[in-house]
Protein backbone atom coordinates (compact mmCIF):
# COMPACT_ATOMS: atom_id res chain seq x y z
CA UNK A 1 0.00 0.00 0.00
CA UNK A 2 2.58 2.09 1.01
CA UNK A 3 4.16 1.69 -2.79
CA UNK A 4 1.25 3.23 -4.05
CA UNK A 5 0.36 6.12 -2.10
CA UNK A 6 4.13 6.98 -2.50
CA UNK A 7 3.61 6.83 -6.43
CA UNK A 8 0.51 9.12 -5.91
CA UNK A 9 2.67 11.52 -4.21
CA UNK A 10 3.25 14.09 -7.36
CA UNK A 11 -0.51 14.69 -7.72
CA UNK A 12 -1.07 14.33 -3.96
CA UNK A 13 1.63 17.27 -3.31
CA UNK A 14 0.06 19.87 -6.40
CA UNK A 15 -3.82 18.96 -4.97
CA UNK A 16 -2.54 19.86 -1.67
CA UNK A 17 -0.61 22.79 -2.48
CA UNK A 18 -4.04 24.19 -3.94
CA UNK A 19 -6.17 23.49 -1.07
CA UNK A 20 -3.43 25.09 0.95
CA UNK A 21 -4.20 28.59 -1.40
CA UNK A 22 -7.68 28.06 -0.81
CA UNK A 23 -8.09 26.68 2.94
CA UNK A 24 -9.80 30.07 3.61
CA UNK A 25 -12.70 29.08 1.68
CA UNK A 26 -13.11 25.38 3.11
CA UNK A 27 -15.30 24.61 5.72
CA UNK A 28 -13.68 22.60 8.40
CA UNK A 29 -13.75 21.48 11.92
CA UNK A 30 -11.09 20.62 14.25
CA UNK A 31 -9.80 17.25 12.83
CA UNK A 32 -9.82 19.33 8.87
CA UNK A 33 -7.85 21.63 10.68
CA UNK A 34 -4.97 19.48 12.06
CA UNK A 35 -4.88 17.70 8.88
CA UNK A 36 -4.11 20.46 6.92
CA UNK A 37 -1.80 22.08 9.53
CA UNK A 38 0.15 18.67 8.96
CA UNK A 39 0.08 18.74 5.23
CA UNK A 40 1.19 22.26 5.54
CA UNK A 41 3.89 21.77 7.49
CA UNK A 42 5.31 18.58 6.12
CA UNK A 43 4.56 19.15 1.76
CA UNK A 44 8.32 20.46 1.10
CA UNK A 45 9.52 17.68 3.69
CA UNK A 46 8.31 14.34 1.95
CA UNK A 47 12.21 12.86 0.64
CA UNK A 48 11.44 9.24 1.83
CA UNK A 49 9.26 7.11 -0.18
CA UNK A 50 7.43 6.31 3.69
CA UNK A 51 7.03 10.13 4.18
CA UNK A 52 5.55 10.49 0.79
CA UNK A 53 2.93 7.95 1.50
CA UNK A 54 1.82 9.13 4.58
CA UNK A 55 1.47 12.52 2.91
CA UNK A 56 -0.71 10.81 0.68
CA UNK A 57 -2.70 9.66 3.64
CA UNK A 58 -2.88 12.94 5.02
CA UNK A 59 -4.67 14.78 1.75
CA UNK A 60 -6.92 11.66 2.24
CA UNK A 61 -7.99 12.19 5.92
CA UNK A 62 -8.35 15.82 5.33
CA UNK A 63 -10.78 15.18 2.37
CA UNK A 64 -12.89 13.07 4.97
CA UNK A 65 -13.19 15.21 7.35
CA UNK A 66 -14.47 18.06 5.22
CA UNK A 67 -16.84 15.90 4.18
CA UNK A 68 -18.28 14.57 7.40
CA UNK A 69 -17.99 17.73 8.92
CA UNK A 70 -20.34 19.18 5.97
CA UNK A 71 -22.88 16.18 5.64
CA UNK A 72 -22.91 16.46 9.96
CA UNK A 73 -24.11 20.32 9.87
CA UNK A 74 -26.27 19.86 6.54
CA UNK A 75 -24.13 22.68 4.83
CA UNK A 76 -21.64 23.06 1.86
CA UNK A 77 -18.25 22.30 2.62
CA UNK A 78 -16.82 25.75 0.59
CA UNK A 79 -17.58 29.06 0.46
CA UNK A 80 -16.03 30.21 -2.56
CA UNK A 81 -15.20 28.39 -6.44
CA UNK A 82 -11.53 28.32 -5.97
CA UNK A 83 -12.17 25.94 -2.73
CA UNK A 84 -14.98 24.35 -4.13
CA UNK A 85 -12.80 23.10 -7.42
CA UNK A 86 -9.59 22.61 -5.21
CA UNK A 87 -12.01 20.58 -3.06
CA UNK A 88 -13.13 18.96 -5.63
CA UNK A 89 -10.19 17.41 -7.32
CA UNK A 90 -8.81 16.00 -3.60
CA UNK A 91 -11.78 14.29 -3.37
CA UNK A 92 -11.73 12.80 -6.15
CA UNK A 93 -8.16 12.02 -5.96
CA UNK A 94 -8.78 10.46 -2.54
CA UNK A 95 -11.81 8.16 -3.85
CA UNK A 96 -10.08 7.27 -7.14
CA UNK A 97 -9.77 3.14 -7.55
CA UNK A 98 -6.22 2.42 -6.84
CA UNK A 99 -4.41 -0.60 -7.93
CA UNK A 100 -2.24 -1.97 -5.88
CA UNK A 101 0.04 -3.88 -8.55
CA UNK A 102 3.39 -2.32 -8.33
Amino acid sequence: MLLVQERRFPVARRIAQLLLEHCDGIVMDGWASYWIGEIAETIDDRDSPDKRGRFTGWLESFVRAVRGHARERNQPSTTTEAARQALAMATEFAFQERSDAP
